[in-house]
């Protein structure tokens, strides 16, 4: 599938409600994004250009996750940023194709990487750590989970301040952790308010292991699983740090292929941590920032995700929510 098999798509409001445009589009987008793609045909991502005002424009970009994952669409906005520099004549940019096409890593992959003695060491550390059983995440919930689960789901928005992001950093300095191990090790601390064995945790890694596949678009991340025993927030921040430096040192093997990933339902937490820079357009004379639209689709049952800006931290935290 090439560019050229994508359409691009233009909409503008009448003057009389351009006051209104920008809710207008938000409530348009909404639905737009629930369209199922037709993987029979393609091209499995759609591009439209939303005409607010003369000088506002929203674009709107949907993609499949099975042609792309978190990593691919922050090189897809850098890409798309160089060809406009480029365009607009603020030097050259060659968007260069992939040196490695995901056909041919997918080839790899099943030929040649499992069956290898690593492959085969990081089936074994799994099957050592979590065995053949992921604790269900237990929720105080008003009612019964329905027999058939589906994606139905929603999602609330908490931005925290500059002074309690802040805290929350120096926190991070003061046990010698990251960020992300002290919002996780809160996060798991804010699970296991239910009384439980164990909390596990799954957090999303990039996946690119290889240099080859840096800069490919398509699907590559994969789901690990961090697990610890109830305990308060500073006894567990290190624990998690040094869990995370060997997770992440497994995190090849695809999840379908551990003991537990053939079986292991959904009903449990998730945690991640990006950059939100990553994720906007650089263009020149141009001011960019992201559109929130309403998430109503959610693979796990608890789902926190965090957006690191330059001052603030932006917590969305999506859940499911089945009649």
């Amino acid at each position: 599938m090439s560019l050229r098999q994508c359409s691009l798509q233009l909409w503008q409001w009448m003057a009389t409600v351009q006051k209104r445009a920008r809710p207008i589009c938000v409530r348009t987008c909404t639905p737009r994004a629930r369209v199922l793609f037709d993987l029979t045909q393609g091209p499995l991502f759609r591009v439209v250009v939303y005409r607010l005002t003369d000088s506002e424009h929203v674009l709107f970009v949907a993609m499949h996750h099975i042609v792309s994952d978190g990593w691919s669409f922050g090189l897809f906005m850098r890409e798309l940023s160089g060809l406009y520099r480029a365009h607009v004549g603020h030097g050259r940019t060659q968007v260069s194709a992939p040196p490695i096409q995901y056909a041919d890593y997918a080839y790899w992959q099943q030929a040649q990487w499992l069956k290898s003695d690593e492959a085969a060491r990081q089936l074994a550390y799994w099957q050592e750590k979590l065995g053949f059983y992921v604790e269900p995440l237990q929720l105080p919930v008003d009612l019964a989970s329905p027999p058939q689960r589906t994606q139905r789901g929603a999602s609330r928005s908490y931005t925290l301040s500059s002074a309690l992001t802040e805290k929350l950093k120096s926190l991070s300095r003061t046990e010698n952790t990251t960020l992300f191990v002290t919002l996780l090790t809160a996060f798991k601390v804010l699970l296991n308010r239910q009384p439980v064995r164990r909390i596990d945790c799954g957090s999303p890694a990039v996946g690119r292991i290889r240099p080859r596949i840096v800069k490919s678009h398509f699907r590559y991340f994969n789901i690990v699983v961090l697990r610890s025993a109830p305990a308060g927030l500073c006894q567990n921040c290190w624990a998690t740090f040094t869990k995370r430096l060997y997770v992440y040192d497994n995190q090849a093997i695809p999840f379908n292929m551990w003991p537990i990933g053939r079986s292991a339902p959904r009903s449990a937490g998730a945690f991640t941590l990006q950059d939100a820079v990553e994720n906007v357009l650089d263009l020149p004379g141009i001011q960019a920032s992201s559109l929130t639209i309403e998430q109503d689709a959610a693979d796990f049952d608890l789902f926190l995700y965090v957006e690191q800006k330059t001052e603030n931290l932006v917590l969305d935290l999506r859940y499911k929510n089945d009649p």
